[in-house]
């Protein structure tokens, strides 16, 4: 299956890209801070979880000895206005903790890229309020291991597509996480070569470039076009995260007058 899908997702690739661009730090922050802002991201938009991320820091919490120390009461307080507020205090506490009982002294430590990723994944998997979908954004994007991230926006915007015939548009959303995650991983690793025609950041490996980017693409595309409702096919995109520098040039007055892929 993966070779009927490397042509569509490449052609769909090189036009998001041209639309909006390509910017290396799609997911802002260190990796600590990108670790964070995965959990508190979660069902919530991502000004309130990112402007959230920033007051940790500005606190000096975001050091996870000093984290674990903290009462939950005191860590709402910080990340309000996020959604479940209560719940991701205790769980960002609870994960600091983890990592200072196992002695990693930085999130970085923990997630080293010469660690298995398999080993790594389950310990993520371990923690309260971690699922495959955040483990697998903050292995891609706070680390560099090779995981790419099947979110509901991927869902939403191939099940609208309907690029492969043995995928209906229903199983975008019925089949199991592994299954369409190979099928982005093994289609990619496949192809890479064809995706050396674009710059990607050289501090990064090309393969996890490449799924760091193609996920950003399309998370983009769900965004400001693909949306869950009222999707903009053929008109401006909706105005993008506030405090986020992808969106400002895209979204924009008169940027850009239609979706890149309305006529797939």
């Amino acid at each position: 299956m993966t070779m009927p899908f490397a042509q569509p997702l490449h052609e769909i690739y090189g036009r998001l890209r041209a639309h909006f661009g390509y910017t290396p730090a799609w997911w802002p922050g260190d990796p600590t801070e990108i670790v964070f802002s995965a959990i508190l991201v979660q069902q919530c938009g991502w000004t309130h979880a990112w402007r959230a991320v920033r007051r940790l820091r500005e606190e000096g919490l975001l050091v996870p000895d000093r984290l674990a120390r903290q009462t939950p009461q005191a860590v709402e307080k910080l990340i309000r206005p996020v959604a479940f507020s209560p719940t991701k205090s205790r769980r960002i506490i609870a994960l600091a903790a983890y990592l200072a009982d196992v002695r990693r002294e930085s999130v970085e430590q923990w997630l080293d890229p010469r660690r298995p990723t398999e080993e790594v994944r389950k310990e993520l998997l371990s923690r309260s309020g971690i699922g495959k979908e955040t483990a697998d954004s903050i292995l891609l994007y706070a680390s560099n291991h090779p995981r790419f991230v099947v979110d509901a926006y991927t869902c939403r915007v191939f099940a609208r597509l309907n690029v492969l015939e043995e995928i209906s548009p229903e199983g975008w959303t019925t089949r199991n996480y592994g299954h369409l995650q190979m099928l982005f991983e093994q289609t990619l690793s496949e192809s890479l070569s064809q995706y050396k025609k674009w710059r990607f950041d050289p501090s990064v490996p090309h393969r996890i470039a490449v799924y760091r980017d193609v996920h950003a693409q399309i998370v983009e595309l769900a965004k400001h076009h693909c949306l869950g409702r009222r999707p903009r096919c053929t008109q401006q995109g909706a105005r993008g995260w506030d405090d986020y520098p992808f969106c400002r040039e895209h979204c924009l007055e008169g940027r850009c007058d239609a979706c890149p892929l309305k006529d797939m």
